[in-house]
């Protein structure tokens, strides 16, 4: 065995990286902010989201790509074989403060299975191929999909529990 020590620079440099806020406002603030955040790896953007905290890292994650938010949303909702569908709603949350158009791009780029759970949970869905309607006591705001095959009502944290 070497007495010889072990050379620490790597460590050194990963800790005097800039952390939590610091980060999130140096990768903002570079002159090209959109490539540096599509560079980071998942574990890395999460990481960092959960470090800086989810309600600050909104312009952040108005530049990840979807494969990146999907990647932050999986290791939220997963625990070992079971999905815990409660840990994507604050995710969304700050994706859906990027505006419609970026929320329909990342929910586009999430995994079918899992919105197909998410709709299941948080919503009604009238199917109007079997002849299913809303009915009258329904309160709005209702949706019709593009192909008017369904209407949808997103459920209130309310009837979420019934």
């Amino acid at each position: 065995m070497s007495d010889q020590p072990v050379p620490l620079s790597r460590f050194r440099a990963a800790l005097a990286r800039p952390r939590g806020h610091k980060r999130v406002e140096a990768l903002l603030s570079s002159d090209d902010a959109a490539a540096q955040v599509e560079a980071l790896d998942i574990p890395d953007l999460y990481f960092l989201v959960k470090d800086a905290g989810l309600a600050d890292c909104y312009e952040l994650l108005a530049l990840a790509t979807p494969e990146q938010v999907q990647g932050c949303i999986d290791l939220d909702v997963w625990e070992r074989d079971q999905v815990q569908l409660e840990g994507a709603k604050p995710w969304l949350a700050a994706i859906m403060d990027g505006g419609f158009e970026r929320l329909g791009r990342v929910w586009r780029g999430l995994d079918p299975e899992l919105t197909s759970l998410m709709l299941a949970r948080w919503c009604r869905i009238w199917d109007h191929s079997l002849g299913e309607e809303p009915e009258d006591d329904v309160e709005a705001p209702l949706y019709a999909t593009v192909d008017t095959f369904f209407t949808l009502k997103v459920m209130s944290e309310r009837e979420d529990d019934v």
